[in-house]
């Protein structure tokens, strides 16, 4: 791939769920220019443009490419100025969830036996009244709190193999055997 930045080889986009695919979409899109204030990337106080995403829906709820004065500007609960509302009103999450025919809004929940990947090619499962990843057994999410999480891009379904063959979920039952037999013993 033709990667246009020096601190694209870091994948920093990969912390708001871009692929490197998506985010030089986006870089090509900006013109190398804040999306909300049209400022030069090579203008700004960090000499790049920084990713602006949506609060309110979660890290993979990405709107654009923006200086670091917008991205300054645009905090939660602080209405925005007026000459930002074009950026803000035809963000990059919601043109992309709709070329993709998904929803930005949280869908009903999977069945339990369920199992879904997420973006970071974790398989997650419903166990114990929670969605769990099987390496961070201590991590137990809600379905919202998952949604918020990956968006409707960053989960798929998977079959239940999957997870069964993996050496993950293999270790995690290892592990919850041996907790029952100590608890067993108490």
């Amino acid at each position: 791939m033709n990667r246009t930045l020096p601190a694209h080889e870091t994948c920093h986009h990969k912390t708001f769920r871009l692929t490197c695919e998506q985010y030089e979409a986006l870089i090509a899109e900006s013109e190398n220019e804040c999306m909300a204030c049209a400022k030069p990337a090579v203008s700004t106080s960090l000499g790049k443009l920084v990713i602006d995403h949506d609060y309110d829906h979660g890290k993979w709820a990405v709107r654009g490419l923006i200086c670091g004065s917008c991205n300054s500007l645009f905090v939660r609960g602080v209405e925005a100025p007026y000459w930002a509302q074009p950026y803000l009103t035809d963000p990059w999450f919601l043109r992309e969830v709709a070329r993709l025919n998904l929803s930005p809004h949280l869908p009903p929940e999977p069945s339990r036996d369920a199992c879904l990947r997420d973006f970071d090619n974790h398989i997650w499962f419903f166990e114990d009244n929670a969605w769990r990843w099987a390496w961070k057994k201590s991590l137990r999410l809600t379905w919202a709190e998952l949604f918020q999480r990956f968006g409707p891009m960053g989960l798929t379904q998977v079959d239940r193999d999957e997870l069964v063959g993996s050496q993950a979920y293999k270790a995690y039952l290892q592990m919850r055997a041996w907790r029952q037999e100590r608890e067993a013993e108490e």
